[in-house]
């Protein structure tokens, strides 16, 4: 369940499902590494669509507490054209120069090791010339970032790169959340049967609350034990409506500044896909210790902590989402 689903894109075959967990157990690895290393590694989310792209950035240290570091949407102006031109054209030259420019944005370190998660929009109400940009800038985007050398004095690279898949995202954050009893006593759902928790208003109902859920802990210092985020000065000063309210009574496009709910959409994505990194390399990581404790020997007491482990990180991330049903109640979907 931490690592993957037998419910997801590739429906029930093993081999596929298997050769994804694996392509990224090989990132995780490597970030185990450099974490061990360097005591710090930067996780970066980014979701393109044809008019913008928003991103979140975090900082994982060696106790695995998370730290936001930013959080925003960019719409592609002028300014990501060559030539003067308003907006950004299919020609190779324009969409590499959008590529290198989204990446200066998003604020590498040269002196840590940064993972690039890459989603772009799917919607089939998107133009194909619209898909078809996303596309190639989320090619480009993975290419330039997959394994680069972020100065020319680094023994190792500094900027790794991943394809997010968002059915990923919505299992880790949706599938055990009980919705049945919370829609029955939502006054806006006339027929609670009619939803079920594969569909995407209540999944994207779901991924709201739990982004409000997590930045509430961070900011009221009750920091969740299995999320482990953080909140600065700083992000308490930007984000005046916490202090003004309580619970999850706020609205996160106004939080944000944002504006439209399709904006605090996309933020949602680059922040639980974010966290989801964080959250998975902190599993990963504790698996490893596990496995290799005893130099790499596998016997039955070993196969038994490995077991006990991963159930336990199942229930408790049950544990999680059951606490994101009560808020479905009072929820526009």
């Amino acid at each position: 369940m931490i690592l993957g689903s037998k419910k997801e894109w590739y429906d029930t075959k093993k081999t596929p499902l298997r050769n994804f967990l694996v392509s990224r157990c090989g990132i995780f690895e490597q970030l185990r590494g450099r974490l061990v290393e360097d005591g710090k590694v930067n996780l970066f989310s980014v979701f393109l669509t044809n008019d913008s792209f928003s991103f979140c950035k975090m900082t994982v240290d060696d106790k695995f507490n998370t730290s936001l570091v930013d959080w925003q949407k960019i719409p592609f102006d002028s300014t990501f054209a060559t030539d003067r031109r308003q907006n950004i054209s299919l020609l190779p030259v324009d969409t590499l120069f959008a590529t290198e420019k989204i990446i200066s944005i998003l604020g590498v370190s040269p002196n840590m090791t940064n993972l690039v998660s890459i989603e772009r929009e799917r919607s089939d109400l998107v133009d194909f010339n619209c898909k078809l940009q996303s596309n190639i800038l989320e090619h480009l985007l993975y290419a330039k970032c997959q394994g680069v050398y972020v100065t020319s004095t680094n023994e190792k690279a500094r900027l790794l790169a991943a394809v997010c898949n968002p059915e990923f995202i919505d299992t880790f954050w949706c599938e055990l959340t009980p919705i049945r009893v919370s829609l029955k006593e939502n006054p806006s759902i006339s027929v609670p049967r009619e939803y079920q928790i594969y569909d995407p208003v209540v999944r994207a109902t779901i991924k709201e609350v739990v982004t409000k859920r997590l930045l509430r802990s961070a900011f009221d210092n009750d920091i969740d034990p299995l999320m482990c985020l953080h909140l600065d000065k700083d992000w308490k000063f930007k984000f005046p409506i916490l202090s003004s309210t309580t619970g999850l009574n706020f609205s996160l496009k106004d939080c944000l500044s944002l504006d439209t709910g399709k904006d605090a959409s996309d933020m949602t994505e680059v922040f639980l896909a974010t966290m989801e990194s964080s959250k998975v390399l902190r599993t990963y990581s504790n698996l490893v210790d596990i496995v290799m404790k005893d130099n790499g020997r596998l016997d039955s007491g070993v196969l038994k902590q490995f077991n006990d482990y991963v159930k336990q990180e199942k229930l408790n991330l049950q544990h999680f989402q059951a606490g994101s049903s009560k808020f479905l109640k009072g929820a526009k979907i």
